[in-house]
């Protein structure tokens, strides 16, 4: 199970027990392994590179689908002892696993017997989010990466416990409407698809960081 952009694997299990996908296939008897992208909070160290520095984020989601979900799948593999695994990715984790599959396609043959891809994104031009939509478009994404570089911001939107804590309290104000309008931000707002009891738990794990090529990727 691969993350959304600016997600990590505690959206696998945050929800309520009895729906969160982990625990849910979990009970239905699935070796349940969930993974973290590089560039989240708890993929963001490196064994020569400086996390500050802009060779570490040097990467977009083609790096994650021909290097990091073949690692992690070879790990899966080499210690279950499966010749085959199957894969569920979300949004970003669909994503990398197209660009994987596309780049790499007899190994991805091999070593998966199917692929679950939920609201898989291949650009965000189309967009209906003012603000992905705008972030899209060649002239915007060209200046907003031009002024990241200037400076070296490109971790985009760390995870901050501080302030995702402060976003979780703001869900208890005004029945939700605040939460609401920071969710809509960053995603289309749907209160019939969307557990909105569970705004102030998702907001306390996001945002939880990602690589600033990431996003610019999605708008070629």
């Amino acid at each position: 199970m691969i993350n959304a952009l600016e997600c990590d694997m505690m959206e696998w299990v945050m929800n309520r027990p009895e729906v969160a996908p982990a625990f849910t296939l979990a009970r239905a008897g699935y070796d349940v392994w969930a993974g973290n992208n590089r560039g989240n909070r708890f993929a963001n160290t490196h064994i020569k590179l400086d996390p500050k520095s802009k060779e570490f984020w040097d990467f977009s989601w083609e790096e994650m689908g021909t290097h990091d979900i073949p690692a992690m799948a070879e790990y899966i593999k080499s210690t279950t002892g499966n010749a085959k695994i199957s894969y569920i990715g979300h949004s970003q984790g669909a994503t990398q696993f197209l660009a994987g599959a596309s780049l790499k396609p007899q190994y991805y043959k091999d070593t998966f017997a199917v692929a679950n891809l939920l609201a898989p994104p291949a650009a965000l031009v189309y967009n209906s989010n003012s603000g992905l939509h705008f972030m899209a478009k060649k002239f915007n994404r060209a200046l907003i990466k031009k002024t990241l570089d200037t400076i070296g911001m490109y971790n985009l939107v760390p995870y901050n416990y501080i302030q995702s804590g402060a976003a979780g309290l703001f869900c208890d104000l005004f029945n939700g409407k605040i939460c609401d309008a920071l969710v809509s931000m960053a995603s289309d707002l749907d209160p019939t698809v969307d557990d909105t009891e569970r705004y102030e738990m998702a907001l306390s794990n996001l945002p939880s960081g990602a690589g600033y090529k990431n996003f610019f990727h999605y708008g070629q």
